[in-house]
């Protein structure tokens, strides 16, 4: 009997912390800030252009990163898994992923997504 109680309780929470499969419509397409113009694609890939600069693993200067991302089932976490970046003064496109990153997010009239993680803070506007 607790093994049964033990596997159901196991199995509950395994599909509560499942990621969603679902796309949220309203973060789809180019989001920008001062530094950055961010795309989200229904594949659930991204692309980041870095207007000026932005840093990389070990502060490597880049010009753009690209990954996919998850989104959790209230959709209000997105997490960056980064693939890779291009080097900001070389241009050599390098294949690395990094730890990910989660962003808790929301969407105020289809036009401005605010942000934070445990590292940034921000504002994008939709493009």
């Amino acid at each position: 009997m607790k093994k049964n109680i033990l596997l159901i309780a196991l199995i509950i929470c395994t599909l509560s912390c499942k990621k969603d499969n679902s796309i949220d419509t309203k973060l789809i397409g180019k989001w920008s800030d001062f530094n950055a113009l961010y795309q989200f694609n229904t594949d659930f890939t991204y692309h980041i252009n870095y207007l000026s600069v932005g840093s990389g693993k070990d502060s490597v200067k880049i010009d753009s990163a690209f990954g996919t991302y998850e989104l959790d089932k209230k959709r209000v976490n997105v997490t960056f898994n980064q693939k890779g970046y291009r080097h900001k003064y070389t241009g050599v496109v390098l294949f690395q992923t990094v730890n990910p990153i989660t962003w808790h997010y929301s969407i105020q009239s289809d036009t401005i997504l605010n942000y934070n993680s445990n590292t940034s803070l921000g504002i994008l506007y939709k493009q």
